[in-house]
């Protein structure tokens, strides 16, 4: 059995708490005919709560699935707003029923038969923060918000209602032990708020295979903080932030000893597989500091997702999306003061899994390592949006069908240079990739996926399994056909291309994808025919994309497609 930490004593103990305080409410529901059923709800409340108490200090199988953990919380949740709400009616039935109030009313009793009517309003309050709650576990949501705004209500209604009790207890002889259980009850929930608040596992409920233990991420602040770089000589990839978040794979463990660490050079055997065979895949992804000062991931699930689809290609083990996207908000939280302010700059986010083992031989690792590190990186256009060259690379290809072309991974990467040497030497930003098997399709703009606006049509190369699936692709297709843009996914022809701008039909063509976001072709160079696109001027249907997405990213523009994510 692994050694327990003093979080998990910490965390089981509240949940020890909870579960006491749902035996004694057996015994409240027993002792009282009116709330008799609720015996048997604390009775699954008690059973569900060792369950968990069981799963947080033992390793066990049992209980790990995600929908479990939910409900079990669920239950527990519900429980704990049941038996506030009881007491509060105990109370006061008792103080209107005559029991403890003698008959005339004087001013002390309608002041305090007022004190319980507010208090009676907040617990109605109350249950809507509760139900919130209730509902964001049993979906997987972040808990965060809703357990914060639990608790001011829940400090809201014990202040008064602990006051209140000891004023009827002088005056009117309100029952005590009322008093003392109203304040089990705000413990309780007290309790329920800590472990929300605190604990990932509840606030990001992504329990799979491994044991709850495994997916605490541990933090090792760095001692000797770098100094931060000019805002307005950032670059692209230049510089890095203190601390990057690192976990292993191990065949029979699965992803293991999630921690955010110092940034620092790796510990990697010579042999390591990666340096020899390539197995390796990336993602890249920013974060954006808007100027509300909030800070926000763009479609970051989708990054994950892809990631994932890039390790199938390539053997590699999958992650878990939730964790993962919980792992990376972490580290840029914790790093959120080297998120560059100054308009059209912002987080570099890289993650990437690299195979580790020692060995010299082809075949799929036992043993990876997946880091996520940090850059802040400049405006890729200071001076706004700039037509480049581009130079059509009709020797070699970027990728073919059945390869590696959809998958982020390194190797795609490598085999470019060669071709972007030959355009850097004829004047060129870019290459525009053909087909590998014909030569004669567009398939990618360097690192990037193409559009073309021919006529009233918006074309954009098929995804055919030699293309990257872009995000910012994918969200360029969604708003242009929102704005009623027709866009059409399918094969086009460099001689297709070429023939429209002759004719004056290609009104405007255009690369999309995270570093540069829109990035417009001004000149096509094939051989030694130079074609100009749109005078080499920027398009309307680009600047607009551009403006879009970026307004999005930035939080100027309302996000109706709700793809944006802050970051707290």
């Amino acid at each position: 059995m692994a050694k327990i930490t003093r979080k998990q004593w910490v965390l089981a103990g509240l949940v020890g708490l909870l579960v006491v305080r749902s035996l004694v409410g057996i015994g409240f529901g027993l002792l009282d005919n009116t709330f008799i059923i609720f015996s048997l709800w604390n009775i699954l409340s008690s059973l569900l709560g060792i369950a968990f108490f069981l799963k947080l200090l033992l390793p066990c199988s049992k209980f790990s699935h995600r929908k479990w953990l939910r409900w079990i919380l669920g239950v527990l949740l519900a429980n704990a707003f049941a038996n506030f709400i009881v007491s509060q009616i105990t109370s006061f039935r008792d103080l209107i029923s005559g029991d403890t109030v003698h008959l005339p009313l004087t001013s002390f009793d309608y002041l305090a038969f007022a004190g319980f009517a507010l208090i009676s309003l907040l617990s109605i309050t109350l249950l809507s923060a509760h139900f919130w709650l209730f509902i964001n576990i049993l979906r997987g949501k972040r808990t965060h918000k809703a357990a914060t705004i639990m608790v001011l209500l829940e400090a809201s209604l014990f202040i008064p209602s602990v006051l209140l009790a000891m004023w009827s207890s002088a005056l009117i002889g309100y029952d005590t032990p009322l008093s003392a259980w109203m304040f089990i009850n705000f413990i309780q929930v007290l309790a329920f708020a800590i472990i929300l608040l605190k604990h990932p596992v509840l606030r990001y409920p992504i329990l799979s295979k491994e044991n709850t233990y495994r997916m605490q991420i541990l933090l090792k602040r760095t001692t000797e903080p770098k100094s931060k770089p000019a805002p307005n000589n950032l670059g692209f990839g230049n510089y890095f932030t203190d601390h990057m978040f690192i976990m292993n794979y191990k065949d029979g463990k699965g992803w293991v000893n999630p921690r955010i660490v110092p940034y620092a050079p790796f510990q990697l055997d010579p042999a390591a597989m990666c340096l020899h065979y390539g197995q390796e895949v990336f993602e890249g992804m920013k974060a954006y500091y808007g100027s509300d000062k909030k800070v926000r991931l763009f479609r970051p699930l989708e990054n994950i997702r892809r990631l994932n689809t890039s390790s199938d290609r390539l053997c590699i083990p999958q992650l878990d999306e939730d964790f993962t996207l919980h792992a990376i908000e972490e580290l840029v939280q914790l790093d959120r003061d080297w998120i560059p302010t100054a308009d059209g700059t912002s987080l570099y986010i890289r993650p990437f899994i690299i195979a580790a083992d020692p060995f010299l031989g082809v075949r799929a690792a036992s043993e990876y390592i997946f880091a996520v590190i940090l850059s802040p990186v400049g405006a890729y256009y200071p001076e706004g949006l700039s037509p480049v060259k581009i130079f059509v690379e009709q020797d070699y290809v970027r990728a073919v069908q059945g390869g590696t072309g959809a998958a982020k991974a390194g190797g795609n990467y490598a085999a470019t240079l060669k071709a972007q040497q030959a355009a850097k030497a004829r004047g060129c930003a870019q290459v525009l990739w053909l087909d590998g098997i014909e030569r004669k399709f567009v398939e990618e703009v360097g690192t990037s996926n193409a559009f073309f606006a021919i006529g009233d049509e918006i074309i954009t190369p098929a995804l055919s399994g030699s293309i990257l699936p872009g995000i910012t692709r994918k969200s360029c297709i969604e708003l242009l056909r929102a704005n009623g843009h027709t866009v059409v996914e399918r094969a086009i022809s460099l001689d297709e291309v070429l023939a429209a701008a002759r004719a004056g039909t290609l009104k405007e063509a255009f690369a999309t994808g995270t570093a540069a976001v829109i990035s417009p072709m001004g000149t096509l160079l094939c051989g030694d025919e130079e074609i100009i696109i749109n005078g080499n001027e920027t398009g309307e249907i680009a600047q607009w994309l551009y403006n879009e997405l970026t307004g999005i990213q930035w939080g100027r523009v309302k996000d109706n497609f709700e793809w944006t994510r802050e970051v707290h």
